[in-house]
């Protein structure tokens, strides 16, 4: 029952971006990808049977344009650190507080710390999947060029430019507005 829901919604998602199919891929709503993700191993280890029957669900569905991404292991497949305190400490030196200061139930998710994933271990690795399976499954296509393009000799372009010895360093007149900042002298 629970895939048949999943994709029921999938399905209703579709549907109301039916209006803007001119703003998706290939002018349809059927083109954009769903993109799912688990976020911690912590379940698939406590409770197998109930994961597979979810997440696998949700997975093998690419005929759907439903995409499953893998957050729970780093780029070598071992399992990232959780919420658990012991593998998402707190950094002070850099501002990081990850789960340590969080020792009570009104500063948790859940007692389950090892349900939640650590955002600093986590810190690039979502972002960088979710981004690539959405350019990938959305149909993205690399430009190849026909020539392979030629060496050209480095050009110096001046973006912006101030002259103190121009104008008796009168901003005006060159065409600057002066506002806060600083200045330095660098020879």
């Amino acid at each position: 029952e629970h895939s048949a829901l999943f994709l029921a919604m999938v399905e209703k998602f579709r549907a109301d971006l039916a209006e803007q199919a001119e703003q998706c891929t290939g002018g349809s709503a059927a083109g954009v990808p769903w993109i799912c993700g688990d976020t911690t191993y912590f379940w698939k280890q406590k409770n197998e049977p109930a994961y597979q029957a979810i997440y696998g669900g949700y997975k093998n569905k690419t005929d759907k344009n439903i995409h499953f991404v893998p957050l729970m292991t780093d780029e070598n497949g071992v399992n990232v650190p959780t919420n658990n305190p012991a593998e998402d400490p707190d950094i002070e030196s850099i501002g990081y507080y990850g789960s340590t200061w969080r020792n009570s139930a009104a500063t948790w998710t859940s007692a389950d710390r090892a349900s939640h994933f650590s955002a600093w271990a986590r810190r690039g690795i979502i972002s960088d999947r979710l981004a690539t399976a959405v350019l990938t499954h959305a149909g993205r296509t690399t430009v190849k060029a026909d020539v392979p393009s030629s060496e050209t000799e480095a050009v110096t372009t001046t973006l912006l430019s101030y002259r103190v010895s121009e104008s008796e360093g009168n901003l005006k007149a060159q065409g600057w507005e002066p506002a806060g900042g600083k200045a330095e002298i660098i020879s």
